[in-house]
């Protein structure tokens, strides 16, 4: 009779243990499906080293574009394509670029402060190439040299800026169809938060 209570009790916990791993596998399962729908593509060099080309980027399904922050990575829409930028002017801002030797120099004047302050991002350094001064009044590059960013719009650049188009090719991107990036979850070696040092250091 013991023998028989022990046999079943081994059973039981086998079919208990046979259940958990079955609902570890459907909800790791669901979990990448979920990824693949929300995620993203990375295509193309203009965010490295940040970013790299096949990378796959989660996107924030209940994205606020209130809440986007300077500097962050989003996904936005242009000519029916989704691109991956760094947001570096908010509405508001205004924003000019300055050619320097071997280089750029990027300022911000934030809505509502009296003085320019620059975007330190040694990122940047080395991957220039050959800069013009921006921006025109539709942000792009052209002999004006700053601009006011509209309102629901941002000013947008690549981590890669020799080779990136972005808001000095296309303009201010609006705020219809940007989203939020979450994490990577592309690579598995390099899964996780997408880090950056960019920020902003007083001009002088």
């Amino acid at each position: 009779m013991a023998e028989r209570d022990t046999s079943r009790t081994h059973v039981t916990a086998l079919r208990v243990a046979l259940a958990a791993v079955l609902a570890i596998v459907v909800v790791l399962g669901v979990a990448a499906l979920i990824a693949i729908v929300l995620s993203l593509h990375v295509k193309g060099t203009s965010m490295t080293p940040t970013l790299s080309d096949q990378d796959r980027i989660l996107i924030d399904p209940f994205s606020d574009v209130a809440d986007v922050e300077r500097f962050e990575i989003v996904a936005l829409r242009h000519d029916g394509a989704r691109i991956v930028k760094r947001v570096i002017g908010l509405p508001g801002d205004e924003v000019r670029i300055d050619p320097v030797d071997g280089g750029a120099e990027v300022f911000v004047r934030p809505h509502g402060d009296d003085g320019w302050q620059r975007v330190a991002a040694p990122v940047w350094q080395h991957h220039w190439g050959d800069v013009r001064r921006c921006c025109d009044t539709d942000g792009t590059s052209g002999a004006q040299d700053t601009a006011v960013v509209p309102d629901g719009s941002y000013f947008v650049l690549g981590d890669n800026p020799a080779i990136s188009d972005d808001s000095r090719v296309y303009g201010w991107v609006t705020s219809d169809g940007v989203g939020r990036i979450l994490l990577r979850v592309y690579p598995l070696d390099r899964i996780g938060e997408i880090s950056g040092d960019f920020r902003l250091v007083p001009a002088g």
